[in-house]
């Protein structure tokens, strides 16, 4: 068996930088519970949950972040581009406008101009 180097191991995003991760985040899963939460980082990629449903991934500068993609965001997010800066921001929960529909959450998503990253 190898030995673990002293101190924190390097992890493979340090090893091979500009690399995607293929599994998860290097911080904790973000959730979406209270309006105005906002995400802001680079968009590395959508990816189907161990548990089913979307995740997103996004490189904040310090950590790759972990969000849920409930169905919304996800649409929203659909065709963005690996390393488009983006913000999310978490607008709430709306009512369906059918009867009998289940509430989704809503999000606001801007791609950032070069001039304003």
């Amino acid at each position: 068996m190898a030995k673990e180097q002293a101190g924190k191991a390097k992890n493979l995003r340090d090893e091979f930088p500009g690399s995607i991760p293929l599994t998860g985040g290097t911080g904790d899963m973000y959730k979406w519970d209270t309006p105005g939460q906002t995400l802001r980082g680079r968009f590395l990629r959508l990816r189907e949950g161990s548990m089913g449903g979307q995740l997103v991934n996004l490189d904040n500068g310090t950590d790759i972040v972990t969000a849920s993609a409930p169905q919304t965001l996800a649409d929203a997010l659909d065709g963005v581009k690996a390393g488009t800066e983006i913000v999310i921001r978490y607008i709430g929960e709306a009512q369906p406008k059918k009867a009998g529909g289940r509430p989704y959450k809503q999000f606001e998503v801007v791609a950032l101009a070069p001039s304003s990253r």
